[in-house]
């Protein structure tokens, strides 16, 4: 599986986050059909350039729209295609400069289910983001 991130727009600071599976896979890879509220599956934390925090995940407690131990809860993904969807980020900053973006995802709690075994899928990778 790869992880797809990228900045949409500065501001308001929007990313398209999305799960990947290869061209060179075997096949299909079950997936959750849910990758949304953002805060949480797909989190993210903005650091100014000194490194000082500006902006942390929200704590999210979630109620599940789709049960975590239901097949219906997951969908193939075939080989060559992506799932994903756009999170904007509120309380992102708006002011000149440029940030790090870090984001990260956790499938957890949607494991799987009989019939729709899902990998463990974890990203965490880093961005730049540039305010004009």
């Amino acid at each position: 599986m790869n992880y797809l991130c990228d900045v949409v727009s500065a501001r308001p600071l929007v990313i398209h986050f999305s799960l990947h599976n290869p061209a060179s896979a075997s096949g299909p890879v079950f997936v959750p059909r849910v990758l949304g509220p953002y805060g949480l599956f797909v989190r993210a934390t903005v650091r100014d350039g000194r490194g000082k925090t500006v902006l942390e995940p929200p704590a999210i407690r979630g109620t599940f729209k789709l049960d975590p131990k239901s097949a219906a809860s997951y969908m193939p993904l075939e080989a060559g295609y992506s799932f994903g969807a756009v999170f904007e980020l509120e309380d992102a900053p708006t002011e000149p400069g440029t940030y790090e973006l870090e984001v990260h995802y956790s499938n957890k709690p949607y494991t799987g289910a009989p019939g729709a075994e899902v990998p463990k899928l974890e990203y965490k990778g880093k961005l730049t983001v540039t305010i004009p």
